[in-house]
């Protein structure tokens, strides 16, 4: 590439291509940099958010740590490296003729081209051999399936990991080589190698997806609890067309069609297939997290029983059937309540099951814990043959 470049010219004043139609401005163009930026953040954020709660909720179970959760951990680490330098090439988040090509020719670009050729292979697999390790220790596989996660472990390595070589002979300098123009140019045959690994990782998302399926379907689980083991692993759908529109922009980019602009797309939807991966992967320990340590916290409480009591005083409701079901105007009569609706009454009831502690007939407290409220409330249970009395 600089073979062709006279030398003396200031790289500065030339643009990567030239646009007949449009004037080159390098000074405040068009630019993806702002979606490249906040989609890297935003997606690290929230995968760094599941990645804790998966570490939190295997630390306190009797499993600990396991090989997918290492997979996991190695897949987070080398992503974050991925998103820092690709946010750090945000200059060239621009459509090409607004792109100077001395960019291209400080020897920082061609060392943070090749960081991320030797991250991004390494990352998308441990992700997705996270999922893969995961299904092998929650499921009890048959052999079939157990061959089958094997061989997409091992095709996926092959795929993913071939990019460490070709980075390391096509993308670093000989003795005697600098990382500029030329080096660059060399480094590039490795776009095909982008193609491919695009192709096939659409496919090798599918697999992931549809693995688990025969499975969950076998389980001995009740209807509902199948349907909500699947939906967990159904966020994966994301995954899948994160990786295929990754692929389309990658098409564009070996078409040479505006190929900056349409690198950065090819960014921004790779933070999504790979965070969204190891996202996947998170869910299930995630869900135990909620339901065991989230929902039984005393905040959790406290603010469910006060969105609870905000929501009926804000409807109105609370006041107007506490007034009759509690009044010594209607002392019991059932008729008195026969207007109110069942919702009516659940509504009411809600807020004063979480909000009162339960006593038992002894006077002392139940097991759900100290109270912040406690009430002892005497209950007439009618039925068709009368009225009988009791208390709770």
């Amino acid at each position: 590439m600089s073979a062709s470049i006279p030398p003396g010219v200031d790289l500065s004043k030339i643009p990567l291509e030239r646009n007949p139609a449009v004037k080159s401005n390098f000074v405040d163009p068009p630019t993806l940099a702002p979606a490249v930026t906040g989609v890297g953040i935003i997606m690290t954020i929230i995968t760094v958010v599941f990645v804790l709660m998966r570490l939190n909720a295997n630390l306190r179970s009797a499993r600990k740590i396991g090989w997918d959760d290492c997979f996991c951990v190695l897949a987070l680490l080398l992503s974050l490296t991925y998103t820092g330098v690709v946010i750090s090439l945000n200059t060239t988040a621009r459509h090409p003729w607004d792109v100077p090509l001395s960019v291209f020719a400080d020897p920082s670009y061609s060392k943070r081209i090749f960081v991320l050729g030797m991250t991004f292979g390494p990352g998308i697999w441990f992700a997705k051999a996270a999922i893969l390790m995961l299904y092998l220790r929650v499921f009890q596989v048959k052999r079939i399936i157990r061959f089958l996660i094997y061989f997409g472990l091992t095709f996926m390595f092959v795929l993913y990991w071939i990019s460490v070589p070709l980075f390391s002979y096509y993308c670093t300098p000989r003795a005697g080589e600098a990382w500029d123009l030329t080096l660059l140019g060399k480094c590039h045959v490795n776009a095909k190698l982008a193609l491919v690994q695009g192709v096939f990782g659409v496919v090798a998302d599918i697999y992931i997806f549809i693995l688990p399926l025969p499975t969950i379907y076998n389980l001995n689980l009740a209807y509902k609890k199948k349907v909500g083991l699947a939906a967990i692993f159904m966020t994966g759908i994301l995954g899948i067309i994160a990786s295929a529109l990754s692929l389309y922009f990658r098409v564009l980019n070996w078409e040479h069609k505006d190929s900056t602009w349409n690198s950065a797309k090819v960014y921004i939807f790779v933070f999504v297939e790979t965070y969204v991966t190891i996202i996947v992967g998170c869910t299930p320990a995630v869900a135990s997290f909620g339901r065991n340590t989230m929902t039984k916290s005393a905040l959790f409480q406290s603010l469910r029983s006060f969105l609870s009591t905000s929501l009926l005083r804000l409807t109105g409701k609370e006041d107007s059937i506490a007034a009759e079901v509690y009044s010594g105007q209607n002392n019991h009569d059932p008729e008195s309540l026969s207007h109110l609706k069942e919702g009516d009454i659940d509504e009411l009831n809600a807020p004063r099951q979480m909000a009162y502690s339960t006593v038992t007939s002894d006077g002392k407290y139940a097991a759900d814990g100290p109270p912040f409220i406690t009430r002892i409330v005497s209950l007439d249970q009618w039925s068709e043959g009368g009225r009988t009395s009791g208390s709770s």
